[in-house]
């Protein structure tokens, strides 16, 4: 609360977030501190697709200015609708109605890889794969990370399998919740699915606990 209001964000306030806008590492940091902010219950948030990168491809107007805020009167009002812990988790796993969403590799989802902090190999049973890095534009022709058009995003959630139905509960996980804000931001922002929760503590708390399964050397199946 203290820093949202040390950078002048008000209640009334619009916050553009935007990033460096040139690889997907960049587009997830930025999506995420949308996700975080719809958390914290501020809801009048944008994303400047592209960043800097696409700001500045375009000729548009930038200083050097340090700006100098005024301090705001932001008031969070924590929106657990949108975030998932791990007793949740673990209720979502047996219940076989929530889709998890692993936003990781190919190679970390099918468990043949991990980040080297994660504890075990493997992805939550229930999951598909939707990698956060095939959702933008990110090095294509020298492309800043812009999102992929709602074409190809629905092109994309049909073959992965994603629900037709947006009520479907959705939890959405990496290793970090980093990855995992963007895709949330893709769902629920962009492709309006209305039941969509980022778990934040990933797969470096759910791995950590010994007896929560991982499913190794296989590809998740979306939910009936």
């Amino acid at each position: 609360m203290d820093l949202m209001r040390e950078l002048g964000i008000n209640k009334s306030s619009h916050v553009v977030i935007y990033d460096h806008g040139n690889a997907i590492s960049d587009a997830t940091k930025g999506a995420t501190a949308v996700w975080i902010l719809e958390t914290m219950g501020h809801k009048n948030v944008s994303y400047l697709d592209g960043g800097f990168t696409k700001w500045t491809f375009e000729g548009k107007v930038i200083d050097n200015v340090v700006p100098v805020p005024t301090p705001g009167d932001f008031e969070p009002k924590l929106d657990e609708s949108l975030r998932a812990h791990l007793e949740e988790v673990k209720a979502a796993v047996n219940d076989h109605k929530t889709q998890f969403v692993d936003s990781r590799t190919p190679e970390q989802h099918f468990g043949v890889d991990k980040r080297g902090d994660v504890e075990r190999y493997g992805h939550i049973p229930g999951s598909i794969s939707l990698p956060a890095n095939y959702l933008t534009n990110a090095g294509v022709n020298r492309a800043p990370a812009t999102i992929k058009s709602m074409e190809e995003l629905e092109q994309i959630m049909k073959g992965v399998g994603m629900p037709a139905d947006k009520s479907t509960p959705i939890i959405v996980y990496c290793n970090s919740c980093q990855f995992a804000g963007l895709n949330f931001f893709v769902l629920h922002d962009i492709l309006g699915y209305t039941n969509v929760k980022a778990y934040d503590g990933s797969m470096l708390e759910y791995a950590a606990v010994e007896d929560m399964p991982l499913v190794k050397f296989a590809w998740g199946r979306p939910v009936k």
